[in-house]
């Protein structure tokens, strides 16, 4: 005869199964739908943080012309002599501005140019290179760009890319960021680091002109570059000795020959090239953050002044692009806040 309860066990030890089945299909479910709740509003955030972006360089460009277009020198110069922060509030973040001079560097993509490789020779000497490592690097950054496979003394052409692990070709066109410099023959980490916040991108057009009179101590090794080989007290005491009302062609002229050590006055008169300065600024970096809930983005844009217009020349969405700024100990940056 059958015994009823080995029958009812055996039932209820497959309902318990049964359900203990259906309560981990569950979780697995519930646990699939959170994740997928969560990227979409991730990818919410940042479809939204990235509007954002869009908005600050309208933002940004008219805020230029309402305060810089138009203006005079003086007033240019006054605005820009010392960074300036602006941030405001938004629904769920806040977006922050930095606004600086855009001519205290040496245009990468416009360095095969006249002058250029000469200073940015001398540039990398300032920096502690030898000569003959800074001569050919200058060739190879000449060659990275050209649209030719010639190699130029001490350069590097596809050739030497090519025998390196992983091979690579040179892009034969301007530089569109300076992290392209790190796969330059020559180059180093610390010695891009170290070179990294007196270059700059531009347009691959026009040639940046070095505002002297928004210049601090820090950008004394940029001014030397453009004076000459040993010229780094002379810049100094320009930038030192500079005029209350800022420099003219002709005062900028006569202190570089008064201010340099006797044994190049002559040399200083006679070969100082005073299409590398200009006395205000003509260009604006600017960089954006944007702070939306858990999203963040960062964006540099660079804009040329030009009369009554402000024309944006420059444009990168990553972190990377930013241009560290070489800051002066004995200024601070004034922050804006507007609701």
């Amino acid at each position: 005869m059958r015994r009823p309860g080995k029958d009812r066990g055996a039932v209820l030890l497959t309902t318990l199964l049964v359900m203990t089945v259906m309560a981990s299909l569950a979780v697995l479910v519930l646990d699939d739908i959170r994740v997928s709740v969560r990227r979409a509003t991730n990818m919410s955030d940042y479809a939204q943080a990235d509007w954002y972006v869009r908005a600050s360089e309208d933002y940004a460009s008219s805020h230029l012309v309402q305060k810089m277009a138009g203006q005079s020198e003086a007033a240019l110069n006054a605005a820009l002599l010392r960074p300036q922060n602006l941030s405001f509030p938004i629904k769920g973040g806040v977006i922050s501005f930095n606004a600086r001079d855009g001519s205290h560097c040496l245009v990468v993509s416009t360095i095969g140019e006249g002058s250029g490789p000469e200073h940015l020779r001398r540039l990398l000497e300032y920096l502690g290179w030898d000569r003959s490592e800074a001569i050919s690097f200058v060739s190879a950054l000449r060659d990275w760009q050209d649209v030719d496979s010639t190699t130029l003394p001490g350069g590097a052409e596809d050739f030497v890319y090519l025998g390196l692990d992983p091979a690579y070709r040179t892009p034969n066109r301007p530089i569109i960021s300076l992290t392209e410099l790190r796969a330059i023959v020559g180059m180093t980490e610390d010695r891009f680091q170290a070179l990294r916040p007196f270059l700059c991108v531009g347009d691959g057009v026009a040639k940046t002109r070095f505002n002297i009179n928004t210049a601090h101590m820090g950008h004394a090794i940029l001014v030397a570059a453009l004076l000459g080989d040993g010229r780094l007290l002379t810049a100094q005491k320009l930038i030192e000795n500079r005029p209350g009302g800022g420099y003219d062609e002709e005062s900028l002229r006569e202190a570089a020959s008064t201010l340099a050590p006797d044994e190049q006055k002559e040399d200083t008169t006679r070969n100082m090239d005073l299409q590398d300065f200009s006395f205000a600024p003509d260009t604006v970096w600017i960089e954006a953050n944007i702070f939306y809930r858990k999203a963040h983005r960062a964006a540099v844009f660079e804009f040329r002044i030009d009369k009554n217009r402000v024309l944006r020349t420059y444009r990168r969405l990553s972190a990377e692009a930013r241009r560290p700024d070489i800051a002066d100990p004995g200024l601070e940056t004034d922050t804006v806040l507007t609701q």
